[in-house]
């Protein structure tokens, strides 16, 4: 598919499984060095899987070119269920998003299936979404770079096993039952959607490996096999650690366990040497923005999240 405007060279979207690793290889390599250079997050395990993929032909994807035949950005995408997800847009101009976007949803994969996307931002790709009839919020990325607290703030928790994870799924899923924010991962937010992301976060290294003593679960006594809250925190790379995902039940909001387990996960995680900790917050999510921020984290990115 070829794109162009007056005084804009064409460009052409190709299927990136027709092209060799030799000439895939540099875009992911360059790919895996600005995650680790923007968001101190290695992402070689995950580019590693995705290029497994393609080589097979299970991923589909594509590749915009000029007619120099310089590249200009890729994308790739997958059906997963009655979702069309589109991983990553990568593009060094608002005429390659453009073009990238346009021949993703002419993919015959996109036929009645909702659209999920989220990616770090790209040029042009919010009006582009927009255009395309999405919804779109961004997802602040926020680092926090402090000394912890001299002591774990008191509050009766252990550690995440891989059996919490029926627990987590359905504590996640009721506390989010009321919210308005887009949730990329989960967008229909049916309980076995929630089960698979949270299964994902403690099972794979899709968003770093698991680092269970750094992870908080705080057990519902009143109701066994339940809980009340839990925090699962992993590593993104040598130095930084990643909360990715921190959740309170309804009926336990306003007690302060965010924040106390907030403060017990970072003294966790720079004894372990994690001088460095992120995540990823919806920007409509006040609540949620307010405890960060009081804690120090501090804006270092943005992703897009968009949904139709």
């Amino acid at each position: 598919m070829s794109s162009g405007a007056a005084g804009l060279p064409a460009l052409t979207c190709t299927d990136w499984r027709g092209w060799s690793a030799h000439r895939i290889s540099p875009l992911l390599r360059r790919e895996t060095d600005r995650w680790l250079r923007d968001f101190h997050w290695d992402q070689r395990w995950s580019f590693t899987q995705v290029e497994a993929a393609r080589e097979t032909g299970r991923l589909p994807g594509l590749v915009v070119a000029g007619a120099d035949g310089l590249t200009h950005g890729w994308t790739f995408f997958l059906r997963h269920g009655d979702q069309f997800q589109i991983g990553t847009i990568v593009s060094d101009s608002v005429a390659a998003t453009g073009a990238l976007l346009e021949a993703a949803f002419a993919s015959p994969l996109v036929r009645d299936a909702s659209i999920v996307v989220f990616s770090p931002d790209a040029p042009g790709l919010v009006p582009a979404l927009h255009s395309h009839g999405l919804r779109v919020e961004p997802y602040d990325y926020l680092v926090w770079q402090q000394t912890p607290p001299l002591a774990p703030a008191a509050v009766e928790c252990r550690a995440v096993q891989a059996a919490d994870v029926p627990a987590i799924a359905a504590l996640t899923a009721e506390a989010y039952l009321s919210t308005t924010f887009l949730r990329p991962f989960v967008p229909a937010g049916l309980p076995d959607d929630w089960h698979d992301y949270i299964a994902q976060l403690v099972e794979t290294r899709g968003c770093g490996e698991l680092l269970s003593d750094a992870s908080v679960a705080i057990d519902d006594v009143t109701a066994p096999g339940t809980l009340r809250a839990a925090l699962l925190a992993t590593r993104l790379s040598h130095d930084t650690g990643h909360i990715a995902q921190l959740v309170v039940g309804s009926q336990a909001r306003g007690g302060g366990l965010a924040r106390r387990m907030l403060e017990r996960c970072l003294i966790a995680l720079h004894a372990q040497g994690l001088t460095r900790v992120s995540l990823l917050v919806a920007r409509t999510n006040t609540p949620a923005r307010n405890l960060y921020t009081s804690a120090g984290f501090q804006p270092a990115g943005t992703f897009v999240t968009a949904i139709r």
